[in-house]
């Protein structure tokens, strides 16, 4: 279904106060219906109005595919702290910034590394737990970045990885909670 979003008047002037002009387009947008395993409808809106193209079938495969990369994000935003600096010059924010991709992409390979250690029948149930490669990896970082890491203390923690496992879980999911309040600001709304 496709559908028209006109532009509204007091937007605009409240933009126009601010001083910065909207333009007079209208914007066209898809709405594609989903239905979810679980027997629930999920209406998504698309910029991708061709609907010969872009089968409203294949919308839901499109969303399961990007869950890796949502929980990627959500690790580097929550379990990293992505948003949080040690100071506000451009420099500091970008040392921290590449920094902490550095500790995630190290713990998603010593992860990996992990899982491709295990047992075919125990990999096929279990993967290592990243959260809790990531917190050990945090703390012995810094120290080996100094150091020099020995493959003794790489060991130690491919070792942890290994012992410290999830279960796979494929297909679980869990409703949204309602909207509840963020008890910390960020720093950019205080």
């Amino acid at each position: 279904m496709l559908a028209i979003l006109h532009a509204i008047a007091l937007p605009r002037r409240h933009a126009r106060a601010l001083g910065v002009e909207l333009p007079h387009k209208d914007i066209r947008f898809r709405l594609v219906r989903v239905e979810l395993p679980g027997g629930g409808v999920e209406i998504l809106a698309t910029s991708l109005l061709d609907a010969e193209a872009c089968p409203a079938a294949g919308f839901a495969e499109v969303c399961h595919g990007r869950w890796g990369i949502e929980e990627a994000i959500k690790l580097v935003k929550h379990r990293l702290n992505i948003e949080q600096f040690s100071g506000e010059l451009p420099g500091s924010v970008r040392q921290d910034f590449h920094a902490k991709l550095l500790t995630a992409s190290l713990a998603w390979a010593l992860a990996h590394s992990a899982r491709e250690t295990l047992p075919p029948a125990k990999a096929a149930r279990y993967q290592p737990n990243l959260a809790y490669v990531l917190a050990r990896l945090r703390l012995r970082l810094f120290v080996w970045l100094l150091n020099r890491a020995s493959p003794d203390d790489v060991l130690a923690i491919l070792t942890l990885a290994g012992k410290t496992l999830e279960l796979k879980r494929p297909g679980r999911s869990a409703k949204r909670p309602k909207s509840r309040p963020n008890p910390k600001p960020r720093r950019q709304y205080k």
